[in-house]
């Protein structure tokens, strides 16, 4: 399921800054249960992590600023926590 938050309404798209790159802001709402949301993630192949909301310790990573509405904005802050472009293809990381 998609997160849905604000259906029926369009929101510019909110960004914040991460050394020095304008990257998309995560979310900062809690999403309905089993909504599909991505973590950035250092560790992982693709610096991403798709997620399935269910509340409880996701709070830990929504409070951090780790959990954002799409894989490409995940990426985006996971490349900008490295120090690295937002626009760098994964596979040059």
């Amino acid at each position: 399921r998609d997160m849905g938050l604000f259906e029926g309404y369009t929101l510019a798209p909110r960004t914040h800054t991460v050394n020095g790159f304008v990257v998309p802001a995560p979310i900062d709402v809690e999403p309905h249960r089993d909504s599909i949301c991505y973590m950035a993630h250092l560790a992982a192949r693709n610096l991403t992590l798709r997620h399935t909301w269910i509340g409880g310790e996701d709070r830990l990573y929504l409070n951090r600023g780790l959990i954002f509405a799409t894989k490409e904005a995940a990426q985006q802050n996971a490349l900008a926590m490295l120090g690295v472009s937002p626009n760098t293809p994964i596979g040059e990381v």
